[in-house]
């Protein structure tokens, strides 16, 4: 009976801590400052930087 309930008790024990460990990935990707998030922003900033220089530049060829 004993073992049983050591065996519960070391199961609940790694799922909370996967939980734990979960959260803090969780967390960590999704902080505007350093995760992924402010990755892709950039990547979204440099390329809509391109795109409107290039329609600029193209805008500028066909009204000359």
């Amino acid at each position: 009976m004993i073992r049983k309930a050591q065996g519960a008790i070391e199961y609940l024990f790694m799922a909370a801590v996967s939980l734990v460990v979960l959260v803090f990935i969780l967390k960590k990707f999704l902080d505007p400052r350093v995760g992924t998030v402010k990755k892709v922003g950039n990547i979204s900033n440099v390329t809509n930087q391109e795109l409107n220089s290039s329609l600029d530049e193209l805008l500028n060829k066909t009204k000359k």
